[in-house]
This record gives C-alpha cells, structure tokens and sequence, in this order.
C-alpha cells in the first residue's frame, strides 16, 4: 500500500451534502488553531484578522463595521482544487481580550473527498463506490475499468491537526504524476494561525522604538516589485488570466519629502533587455484597477498590482518625481 499524509496550509469551498456521508459541519473542526490574545482590542483585532486574510490572498467580503463585542469576517479565494474556497473568522470582544476562531467551509478532509474522486475519474475509472470521509471517521473510493485492476482508496481524516490520510495501491495508476493524486489541498485554520502570528509580529516590530530609529535613518523610499507566482495567480484571479502576469508593488516613504508615483514609468526588463511597461485598462481587461498614480507622502504606505503582458522578466526599473524640487529618483529591482 502507498500512504499520503496531508497536513497543509490553506483550505475551504463551500459545504456539500453527499451520498454516503454527511455535511462537514464548521462546529466538527478542531478548536487548537483558535486563537486568544488576553492584551489585543477588538479594534486591533479586526485589522490584524483582515491583514492576515489578504495576505494569505483572500479577498475580504464588505460586511457589517466591527463592534465592541466582535463579529464575523468573511472571504473567499480560489482554492487549489479549482473551486472557490470560501472561509471566515469570528471575533469576540469581552474584558478579558478576544478570541479568534478561524473556519472553513470546507475542511481539508471535505477536499480530499472531492480530489481522490475526480483522481480516479481522470485516470479513466468508472466510480463504483463512492463513501465520502467524515472528520473523525474513514470513507472509501473505488474505480474500476474494463480490462484493469479496480482501483481503491481508503481516505482517513482526524479533527487532530486535521490531517488527513490516504492510502492505496503502489502500483495504482494514480501514482502517474498527471493523474491528479498529488494535487495540493490546504488548512485554512493552521494557515491562519501563523499569518495572524506573523502580523501581530510585523505590527509590533513597526511600532518598536528600534524600526522608528531605523526608518528615521533610512531617508528613502522602499520599494517592493514581486512578480505573483501561477499558483497565487489563479487563487487571486481564477484561471482566466492567462495573456498577463500580475505584479505586486508596495512603496513606503521614509523620507521627510513629498513623491510623485507614475505607474507608467514602472517598466518590467525582459531576457532582451526590451522594457515592457504596463498594460493600460484601456487596452486591455484588466481583474481588478491597477495601482494608480498618486503622490506619497512622508511616512505614506501604498500598494496594490501593475499587469503586464505575459513573460520572462530579469527585473524592474522606474523612477520617482521629488515633488519640491521636481527631480528624478531612479530605482532598480532584480527578480
């Protein structure tokens, strides 16, 4: 027999109701990856959750302003199995701190029903038994095929951890690495937890009397250009961005002077040493409104994505406008 075991970081989709099995409901998940923080407000609370969500690339929901005694945040991304992956966080506010307790609608065991079944449809089987895994319990798979050796798969999922175990044939077709057997499926609760706890860490170390000293001294601007990944790019926008590589910029003034940011002066470099600049909306359809022109500030933040057409890129290079004095200040980003 091959054994898996998955224990990943990410999760969700929404819940669905089988023959053979169950719904795997929210209050059936494991309650180790919820969260106290005794000394944390609610306020603070909200805005290190939504942090936290985006940068695991979910896309926050518009809902109810947060109160006094907490509330529900909401969001969505596409998960890896190529099914929207809804989940949320509950926040509650008492004297005593609060407590966070991330949810998914579809827990790590509900995907690994959903991509063994579509692993053995894809390598040609029929599915004859299909009992779909609780949390808690174990569900079976089997697929037969004119000529062939039926396959089986025994799916075990504990609410410990949430793994999530799979065990089948060394000989299985399914081993094939097309078949679909390895396709990642994630955790949202643990994913969660360790976001939250490297936010709460990055907005403790910015208000340090040490990351002021430094930010006083640095007098720049800092620029981050990350081009996105294929796998964060279909999460982030679905499989239908195909002609244009999204592109992540931040920019924070340390400075005690005033810039002026043009996005059209961000150039990517490509393998020829051609500069691409980026696609206009007008030209192209863009997911979602790029990263405007603006002017920063002293001590301003932004961020937000330039696309640009589809290829291999070295690195970047632009230049800011010192407001005042009306001068250019060139920068240079290898990838």
């Amino acid at each position: 027999m091959h054994t898996a075991i998955w224990s990943l970081v990410g999760m969700a989709g929404l819940v669905l109701a089988v023959a053979g099995g169950g719904l795997a409901s929210a209050a059936e998940q494991t309650t180790e990856y919820d969260i106290t923080e005794p000394a944390m407000g609610c306020e603070e609370a909200h805005r290190i959750t939504r942090r936290a969500l985006e940068r695991l690339y979910y896309k926050v929901a518009d809902g109810p302003p947060a109160t006094d005694t907490g509330s529900t945040i909401s969001a969505q991304r596409m998960g890896f199995w190529g099914e929207p992956e809804p989940v949320s966080v509950a926040i509650s506010c008492t004297a005593d701190g609060v407590q966070l307790a991330p949810r998914a609608a579809i827990p790590p065991c509900e995907q690994a029903n959903r991509i063994m079944r579509k692993a053995v449809e894809k390598a040609g089987y029929a599915v004859t038994t299909y009992q779909p895994a609780a949390l808690g319990g174990r569900g079976r798979i089997r697929g037969e095929k004119p000529e062939q050796e039926p396959l089986d798969l025994a799916i075990t999922c504990e609410v410990e951890r949430n793994r999530v175990i799979i065990d089948t044939s060394s000989e299985s077709p399914l081993m094939a690495a097309d078949a679909g057997f390895y396709d990642a499926f994630s955790d949202f609760q643990r994913g969660f937890y360790a976001m939250f706890r490297a936010v709460v860490d990055e907005f403790a170390y910015r208000q340090s009397t040490y990351h002021q000293t430094q930010v006083a001294n640095m007098d720049q601007v800092q620029i981050g250009i990350v081009p996105m990944i294929p796998a964060d790019i279909t999460r982030q926008f679905g499989d239908s961005l195909t002609d244009l590589l999204p592109v992540r910029i931040t920019l924070f003034n340390s400075t005690t002077n005033a810039y002026v940011l043009e996005t059209d002066n961000i150039v990517l470099l490509a393998d020829s040493g051609r500069r691409v600049k980026p696609a206009a909306p007008s030209e192209h359809a863009l997911p979602q409104p790029p990263l405007a022109n603006q002017t920063l500030p002293p001590g301003g933040y932004v961020e937000g994505y330039l696309f640009y057409p589809s290829g291999v890129y070295t690195g970047a290079r632009g230049f800011l406008t010192e407001q005042q004095r009306q001068e250019r200040e060139g920068f240079s980003v290898q990838f």
